[in-house]
C-alpha cells in the first residue's frame, strides 16, 4: 500500500489509502506491527518530502507539499494514540526528521 501511495495520481484515492493505512496501524493489536505500519507511512511522507524538494513545476511541488502534510498529520495522530512508549519514542524520532 505504501508503494501504491507513492505512485497514485488521484488525490481522493491517495487520501483513502492514507486513511486505510492509518486505520490498520491504529487498530493493530501487535505492537511491532503497529510500528511497522506507522513507519510505512513515514516512508511515504519522506518520499513526498524528497519529491517536494526535487520537482521543477509549481503544481507538482504543491501536490507533494499537500500529500506530505496529509501523511505527516496521520503519523502525528498515530503517535498520540500509541499506548506503547517505545513506539511513541521511535515515531517521534522519525517525525522530527520530516
Amino acid at each position: 500500500l505504501a508503494t501504491y501511495l507513492k505512485k497514485v495520481k488521484d488525490t481522493k484515492v491517495f487520501d483513502k489509502g492514507v486513511s486505510l493505512m492509518f486505520t490498520l496501524a491504529k487498530d493493530e493489536p501487535m505492537r511491532s506491527y503497529r510500528l511497522s505500519l506507522a513507519v510505512s507511512l513515514v516512508d511515504v511522507a519522506s518520499f513526498y518530502k524528497d519529491k517536494k524538494n526535487n520537482v521543477n513545476t509549481y503544481p507538482e511541488k504543491n501536490e507533494a507539499e499537500a500529500r506530505l502534510a496529509t501523511v505527516k498529520t496521520n503519523v502525528e495522530n498515530l503517535m498520540k494514540l500509541e499506548a506503547d512508549e517505545k513506539n511513541k519514542t521511535k515515531l517521534k524520532t522519525y517525525l522530527d526528521k520530516l
